[in-house]
């Protein structure tokens, strides 16, 4: 009610005998339906799969991985009549308690694929809860206020590293397994590739060349529906298509688009000298 046209909120407080007065941008989410569809694709495989095998340590650890992604992928609008303040209050408290342990959760859950191969009651690495450390960190940031492009540099280190972390482990896993999990494996990759490859490449875009782009962030993330899809189909339905052939035709318009881009670069920058 008291921002401007710019949604603006003027703040005038006094520290330490001295008066400030400041403005505090505030912002809307360009595309606030983007969470509901992610949520409910997340939330539903891992229900789907719960249900169809409740006593497996690998469906109750997707399980949980799953409720904190969507937890993560709520947002709560602040203050009246949105929502009482203690449930904003509630809500910040789990949302930072989410970011030390979403990426370790994550880890831990592929840990366990595929079922078969993971002996019952064997001991889980536990090097990927280094992981909650960078988050942690770099949540704090956020939390007492660390420059906004020093966060957002931050946070594609950690993704970055997370990335080649995970990506890496799934290729570990893949070389020594039978031919039924690597088809398995396959469909997970081909997920996480179609989910990460935009994501990553729209985080360069803003943190290297054109800030102004962030809204894209949250378009984008509807790739994500692809990382639960993917990983019911390689539990459920591996052999429903060709994954060699869908893998082969995605890289391949990958590479085509990436080539598209490059040229038209090079054009402009022509035109420009």
């Amino acid at each position: 009610m008291e921002t401007d046209a710019s949604l603006r909120v003027r703040l005038v407080f006094m520290r330490a005998g001295h008066r400030h007065d400041v403005l505090l941008p505030l912002f809307r989410h360009p595309f606030p339906w983007v969470y509901a569809i992610i949520g409910i694709s997340f939330v539903g495989m891992a229900l789907l799969l719960l249900l169809r095998k409740p006593n497996s340590r690998l469906m109750q650890a997707n399980f949980l991985a799953t409720i904190v992604i969507a937890f993560r992928m709520t947002p709560i609008e602040v203050g009246p009549p949105f929502a009482p303040l203690a449930l904003i209050y509630a809500w910040a408290g789990l949302f930072s308690v989410t970011f030390f342990v979403f990426l370790p959760l994550i880890f831990r859950a592929w840990q366990l694929f595929p079922e078969d191969a993971v002996p019952a009651g064997a001991r889980l690495p536990k090097w990927p809860w280094l992981f909650a450390i960078a988050a942690g960190l770099l949540w704090i940031g956020v939390m007492f206020g660390a420059p906004p492009a020093l966060v957002r540099t931050v946070g594609l280190v950690v993704d970055l590293a997370y990335c080649i972390t995970f990506l890496g482990y799934l290729s570990y896993k893949f070389v020594h397994a039978d031919p039924v999990t690597r088809r398995q494996f396959k469909w997970v990759l081909y997920g996480f590739y179609v989910a990460v490859v935009p994501y990553i490449g729209v985080e360069v875009l803003v943190v290297v060349f054109k800030p102004t782009l962030w809204p894209m962030f949250e378009l984008v993330l509807l790739f994500s529906i692809f990382v639960p899809l993917s990983a019911f189909i390689a539990i459920v339905r591996f052999n429903l298509f060709d994954i060699d052939r869908l893998i082969g035709a995605t890289a391949a318009y990958t590479l085509h688009r990436c080539d598209r881009s490059r040229d038209s670069s090079a054009t402009a920058c022509s035109a420009s000298r």
